[in-house]
């Protein structure tokens, strides 16, 4: 069997048979020959090397001036645009401004439910008397043309239809001009029983008794007390339901001028 072997050169393989091997040891002649041979292959594979490495240069040199250029075009670019800088602002803040706005913020859905009551009522019959109904503390007095006439008095009846009155040991007539319903509302704030009055604020707003008994009588006292603060939705449910009882209520907020 022939053996072949294999001699690169310029990444070409030339195979050989065995036989030219061993002509070559026994014929000088074909060794020499052999030889100059490989000598011209190892020249021609330096020569290709260099013409790889001189392609690579002359690749490398326009690819450095091909960015070379590009890079130019960029600067001669932004060097020719004009730069627009932001206006500058200015933000002054004084002290305090911020806590005062984060208060705000929180007090806006916080409102008092409110409850009145009438400590005074005044109108004048068709005989020209002028009657005033007055609360001193948890008495209602009447005073008739600035005298005081009735102290404590327990009722003041009026009949709607009639127009007439009855108050302690007076009666009359009210005038046509006046409001029968507005005196007649005036009239059942003032009178308002106060242990109903305790027994709505527990049940419709939650109040214990004591808290209840305490706002009750401030109202009744001083025509005006605040129930409690609440949520809008909560404030509103409350008061809705007072005046379903017949009380008088109302809600504001509490950033506002109610104290």
């Amino acid at each position: 069997m022939s053996m072949l072997t294999t001699e690169p050169c310029l990444g070409a393989i030339f195979w050989q048979p065995a036989t030219l091997i061993r002509t070559r040891l026994q014929n000088p002649g074909v060794i020499n020959t052999a030889s100059r041979i490989d000598r011209r292959l190892a020249v021609g594979e330096q020569l290709c090397a260099a013409g790889a490495i001189a392609v690579t240069s002359v690749g490398a040199t326009a690819s450095r001036r091909r960015r070379t250029a590009f890079h130019g075009a960029v600067k001669q670019l932004a060097v020719d645009l004009t730069v627009r800088e932001a206006p500058a602002t200015i933000t002054l803040t004084s002290p305090g401004a911020e806590l005062q706005e984060q208060t705000r913020q929180r007090l806006a859905d916080q409102y008092r439910l409110l409850l009145f009551s009438e400590i005074t009522l005044s109108f004048t019959d068709t005989d020209g008397d002028h009657i005033r109904l007055q609360k001193d503390g948890i008495d209602i007095n009447e005073y008739v043309n600035g005298e005081l006439e009735v102290k404590s008095g327990k009722f003041f009846h009026i009949d709607a239809i009639s127009r007439a009155y009855r108050i302690g040991a007076g009666h009359g007539w009210l005038r046509p001009e006046d409001d029968v319903e507005t005196i007649v509302r005036r009239r059942d704030l003032m009178y308002m029983d106060r242990e109903f009055t305790a027994r709505c604020l527990i049940t419709i707003c939650s109040l214990n008794e004591p808290t209840a008994y305490q706002v009750m009588m401030t109202a009744h006292t001083e025509g005006l007390a605040v129930v409690g603060t609440y949520t809008f939705e909560a404030a509103e449910a409350y008061c809705d339901g007072l005046k379903a009882k017949g009380l008088s209520a109302d809600i504001a907020p509490v950033d506002g001028n109610c104290d």
